[in-house]
């Protein structure tokens, strides 16, 4: 409805033409609110054209009274004027909310009585400006919608008050839900974008106390949903920013541990992915998603183990060991060869524990296996893998496995005469 619509507004009569309404909801009143704290007996249907959207401009009369003993508080007309007043359909941001909530649910031309709880009226503190209204105090308020006009999507948003740019950024947040709600997430995305926009860290800095409180709260709420929309484009880098955006004021904010979660598994980060989606299990145990999530990243880390071990299988086993007097290598030159194996208790160079007298790591008794093991490790680029999980299973001796599970892969390198820049390359990606 556009502006003009307000003209002649004053053909319906204002409330003080009218007898005072019931104090008491009856049995027909409806349910504004979920939580039932805004009640609305219709008086006078309206014209059957729609209601407000969000934040439209109302023309309203209205008077307002306690519900306890009928007291009158305020009233629109108080100046003497018939002119309607007005105010802004769903706004929650002022006192009393409820009276902004309930003028959303009408249509013009309708007279109504709204019941406010006290939640919805002053709180508990009351108001002892004007109007003076006391403590807890449960609210009647008689009221008609003469017209109405939508809120200015045009307005500059440097002039913009507080109040105007909070509820510019949630009406795109809705627009963007009902967008991702048809399916159509590149509009939602944009949609959520424009709504940050709105929200931005200019104005936070300027902000304190329950309006800064306000904002964040719906800011978080935006780069939420943005979260979301982008996992469905594929941005999961992106998604991941914003999620953690969430996690640095609530660190405990479940939907943000999942998405950011989410995003990492997608982006390949298992491990952190694993961390984050845990602890939001911690959080809501019984959650279906997460649960999907976290059984995503077990079948996916089942597969990396079995893919390593049928890449490997078979490729790391050394040849065996040619006769004594024909062997060659590093144990055979250094005199270290041995004709009773790697396992021997026996054989010169090693103390008692298997480990080389000077330090360097080595299997007692047949320096070639360790040699040929290691090698081969790096001609497969194994740098990257936990070695011991791929290249123990292959060591002959148990005893050569025990150690060799606590040798250090520069050590081995070195004992098995690898250049030294090559055995720090080695360690370096350890």
């Amino acid at each position: 409805m556009g502006p003009s619509a307000a003209s002649g507004m004053v053909a319906n009569a204002p409330p003080s033409h009218h007898p005072p309404p019931p104090l008491t909801p009856p049995a027909d009143a409806i349910a504004i609110t979920a939580d039932g704290g805004v009640k609305k007996h219709i008086l006078t249907p309206g014209v059957d054209e729609g209601v407000p959207e969000l934040h439209s401009r109302c023309f309203c009369h209205y008077r307002g009274y306690t519900q306890d003993d009928g007291e009158q508080i305020v009233s629109s007309c108080d100046d003497g004027s018939d002119e309607p007043a007005h105010l802004v359909a769903g706004r929650t941001l002022s006192d009393p909310s409820g009276l902004t909530v309930g003028v959303a649910s009408m249509r013009r031309g309708e007279r109504a009585v709204l019941y406010l709880s006290p939640e919805y009226g002053y709180g508990e503190r009351g108001s002892f400006s004007f109007p003076s209204v006391p403590p807890n105090a449960a609210l009647v308020y008689e009221i008609t919608l003469v017209a109405w006009t939508a809120a200015d999507e045009e307005k500059p948003r440097e002039e913009m008050f507080f109040e105007e740019r909070l509820e510019a950024a949630l009406r795109r947040k809705n627009r963007g839900n009902q967008l991702y709600a048809q399916r159509d997430f590149g509009e939602a995305c944009q949609s959520y974008e424009i709504a940050l926009s709105f929200v931005d860290p200019e104005m936070m800095f300027q902000l304190h106390g329950c309006h800064l409180e306000e904002t964040q709260a719906l800011r978080s709420k935006i780069m939420l949903n943005l979260s979301g929309v982008e996992i469905r484009l594929g941005r999961s880098r992106a998604a991941m920013t914003h999620a953690d955006e969430v996690l640095k004021l609530e660190p405990k904010n479940t939907k943000a541990l999942y998405r950011a979660g989410r995003a990492r598994r997608k982006l390949g980060q298992c491990a952190q992915a694993k961390v984050m989606l845990e602890r939001a299990a911690l959080l809501e145990p019984d959650d279906a998603a997460i649960k999907k999530e976290l059984d995503h990243i077990a079948l996916e880390e089942r597969k990396m183990r079995n893919a390593q071990a049928s890449l490997y299988a078979g490729k790391l086993v050394p040849q065996q060991n040619p006769p004594a007097g024909e062997r060659e290598g590093p144990g055979a030159r250094d005199g270290e060869g041995n004709d009773e194996g790697a396992g021997s208790d026996s054989g010169s160079g090693a103390g008692s524990d298997g480990i080389a007298a000077d330090g360097q790591a080595g299997v007692r008794g047949d320096r070639g296996v360790c040699d040929q093991i290691y090698r081969r490790a790096c001609a497969l680029a194994l740098d990257h893998c936990h070695l011991p999980d791929l290249l123990l299973p292959h060591v002959p001796h148990a005893r050569c496995r025990r150690h060799a599970a606590r040798l250090p892969l520069a050590s081995c390198a070195a004992h098995a005469g690898w250049p030294a820049a090559a055995a720090v390359r080695h360690t370096a990606h350890r």
